[in-house]
């Protein structure tokens, strides 16, 4: 599948800019209308198919798919179901591996941007980069990505990257010093991804927080922090430090802030409108998109204290929520304070409406698609498609940049759920279509999995 694929129609994606509205909590969301063919249908050309492949008069399905670094269209395009920014900082769209780090053999600008910690002549590979005081030729032969005079230059001030020597875990930026071979020096392990503050980055899509910084003449460009809490995936001590209110341990050791299921709170990164609790996503200072305040008379006073929050915002106690009465302010079930409402107790959603939170949804699932809009759904959402927490996914983790977060697995697992192709039919109560696709009218009547493209 290309760029140049079918798109559906812009009003049935639009996302929209503010609260949610009393109605769209009482009507099922309408079934978008894509205007292509379902596999086995009539084409003339691959546009005329919802999945970009007409073979002698019959759209079919997509039978192979796309490795690291070719360019696609969408997560549905690649192996990997991760489309993204170029790492070696091309313009166009590329598969990515899902632990957001480039593979041997891939075209590479920083020895950071590589899962080994090599780039060699520009491709990814051993050996892996030159600590502080080695030799090198190039910026990217050093683990800090500054060169000077044939050697790697002294580590600043701040934390270490990845590749660098260390003495303990608070040396790295990562928090993870590891020894990884008898009778070699320890070294900053790179977290898989997302690079925390302190790493180095090409793009700002490298960084959780969204903001990469070029450093002075001859430094590496690094990860900056943002002001306030701290975004999904940054390091973090304890829960008040993430804008989640969720501050989980990893696999890797280094505990890190993570998404909440359904909507997310101020001040969380986001890419539209429709991803947060608030219906505000906006850019500030920095260009780092944000969730903000929900649109009211107090929106103007952002950040002053007074204004009451929506449902799935944080909260402290029930008078901050904005509706819910005494019991307004409880704990979800990953045991965050958020504002949930009334405790009615017996009335929830079914599939296909908008929900903010999971306890909206009779079957406990509240699953954004691929346009960022969350709907009650049937089914936790498999290997491919979209989510918004880990606890959306039927197994692997739940990441990816905001506005394109999909259930992966690091380490292919045969028996996990994969999601539903481009052009299969689907059922749009379940979030069951692959990254960048969503549940369609297919031009012959029935649903399928169209792909979402800008025009």
């Amino acid at each position: 599948m290309s760029g140049h694929g079918p798109a559906l129609l812009a009003a049935l994606i639009a996302a929209g800019g503010a609260c949610r509205r009393d109605v769209e909590l009482t009507v099922p969301r309408a079934v978008p209308i894509a205007n292509c063919a379902a596999n086995g249908g009539a084409c003339l050309a691959a546009a005329d198919c919802c999945s970009a492949s007409c073979v002698a008069g019959s759209c079919q399905g997509l039978t192979t798919c796309l490795g690291e670094g070719m360019v696609c269209g969408v997560g549905a395009d690649c192996c990997s179901f991760v489309c993204g920014v170029d790492p070696a900082g091309g313009e166009a769209l590329v598969c990515l591996d899902p632990a957001q780090c480039l593979s041997d053999e891939q075209v590479c600008a920083r020895s950071g941007s590589c899962c080994s910690l090599g780039c060699e002549s520009g491709v990814c590979g051993a050996p892996a980069c030159a600590v502080a005081g080695g030799a090198c030729a190039t910026a990217a032969d050093c683990c800090d990505g500054a060169c000077m005079g044939g050697h790697c230059a002294m580590p600043g001030p701040g934390c270490r990257p990845a590749g660098q020597t260390c003495a303990a875990n608070a040396d790295c930026c990562g928090q993870l010093c590891v020894d990884v071979a008898e009778g070699t020096s320890a070294t900053c392990q790179l977290l898989p991804f997302c690079r925390v503050s302190g790493e180095t980055c090409t793009t700002a899509a490298d960084c959780c927080s969204g903001h990469c910084v070029s450093g002075p003449a001859g430094q590496p460009s690094k990860c900056q922090a943002l002001p306030g809490c701290h975004p999904a995936f940054e390091l973090c001590g304890s829960k008040a430090d993430c804008c989640s209110g969720r501050c989980l341990a990893t696999a890797a050791g280094p505990q890190r802030c993570a998404t909440l299921p359904g909507c997310s709170p101020e001040q969380e990164r986001c890419a539209s409108n429709a991803s947060c609790c608030s219906g505000v996503c906006m850019a500030g200072p920095d260009g780092t998109a944000r969730c903000g305040t929900a649109p009211g008379p107090k929106m103007m006073m952002m950040m002053m204290p007074g204004h009451c929050r929506p449902i799935g915002d944080l909260c402290a106690q029930s008078s901050d929520c904005c509706a819910g009465g005494s019991s307004a302010c409880r704990p979800d079930d990953t045991g965050t304070l958020r504002c949930l409402g009334a405790a009615t107790g017996s009335s929830c959603l079914g599939a296909r409406y908008s929900c903010a939170i999971r306890a909206q949804c009779c079957a406990g699932y509240c699953i954004a698609d691929s346009t960022g809009t969350l709907a009650c759904r049937n089914s936790c959402a498999p290997i491919g498609a979209p989510c918004s927490a880990i606890d959306d996914c039927c197994a692997g983790a739940c990441a990816g940049p905001p506005g394109a977060m999909i259930c992966s697995l690091s380490d292919p697992v045969t028996s996990a759920a994969v999601c539903t192709k481009a052009g299969e039919a689907c059922d749009p109560s379940n979030g069951a279509c692959c990254a960048g696709t969503l549940c369609a009218l297919s031009s012959g009547g029935n649903t399928v999995c169209a792909a979402v493209l800008a025009d």
